[in-house]
């Protein structure tokens, strides 16, 4: 399912974090119990250097909850997250 102009909180592994506006590809169903892969495009936010790991936060759900992810493309102000669940 594709999740436009979402607000969400990147936690980074450095210990910083970001608030950001994403365009979500591939969300996955929490209802499936099959691993989903699936990516994002940071829209609004800070450059984030490729190979930077974090978990994404979306503001509709549960804080404790976190989706993994690493940017794996990074140009100026837009960056490519991709997460894996399961």
């Amino acid at each position: 399912m594709d999740r436009p102009g979402v607000h969400a909180y990147l936690e980074l592994a450095d210990g910083t974090g970001a608030e950001v506006t994403v365009d979500l590809y591939d969300w996955p169903d929490p209802r499936s119990p099959l691993p989903a892969l699936w990516s994002a495009i940071v829209t609004d936010g800070p450059p984030l250097p490729e190979g930077t790991e974090g978990v994404l936060h979306p503001d509709e759900e549960s804080p404790v909850d976190g989706h993994p992810f690493v940017v794996i493309a990074s140009a100026g102000s837009s960056s490519q997250l991709r997460g894996r669940e399961h």
